[in-house]
């Protein structure tokens, strides 16, 4: 048996060697959490910018109007169908990873064209004459703000007409997960 001068030693080494094993453990898990954090932080500097490019984009062209009717008309459903709208935007969350599972929130509201109006000096309210003007929104929480990007990305690049008119989303913090509220536009035949 040892005695007890060198038990107490072997003991406190013990507790200091546990203290700085929690300690290293604790170091490395914040530095990788802060990196991920950075990471998200520029990839939503990033975004902005895009956001604020788009922006100064569309305030040059305000002006602009061209006659594009004979192109909607292309690709514009003839009928509304509340089911096959939904359980596309449904499908599209699904091929971006936004699922049903875990805790992930998602949901979907459709605006009828009746309760939609546009300012007189809107483009829209011209396209309202001819076609009907259904605003869908769609709200979910994410991790990665690449969904955000992918889902602008599946809308606009649709065979169906979709223009977002907006786009909110809360700054990531690395610990919540991040709000996101997309607004578009869908056209259906008169």
């Amino acid at each position: 048996m040892l005695n007890r001068k060198a038990s107490n030693y072997i003991f406190y080494g013990m507790l200091v060697a546990i203290a700085l094993i929690v300690f290293l453990i604790r170091s490395v898990m914040l530095g990788n959490v802060t990196s991920r954090i950075e990471e998200v932080k520029n990839s939503s500097r990033l975004l902005q910018n895009q956001i604020d490019l788009v922006d100064v984009i569309v305030a040059e062209n305000r002006d602009i109007q061209e006659n594009h009717l004979y192109e909607l008309y292309n690709s514009v459903p003839e009928e509304y169908d509340d089911d096959i709208l939904v359980n596309y935007i449904y499908a599209q969350l699904e091929i971006i990873g936004v699922t049903a599972a875990g805790v992930i929130d998602r949901e979907i509201d459709i605006k009828l064209p009746e309760d939609i109006t546009f300012s007189s000096d809107s483009v829209y309210r011209d396209l309202q004459d001819d076609f009907d003007v259904y605003e869908v929104q769609v709200y979910f929480n994410t991790e990665d703000l690449v969904q955000i990007e992918a889902l602008i990305d599946i809308i606009h690049n649709s065979e169906q007409v979709f223009i977002v008119s907006f786009v909110k989303y809360n700054e990531p913090d690395g610990v919540n997960l991040i709000g996101v509220e997309i607004h578009f536009l869908a056209f259906y035949a008169k």
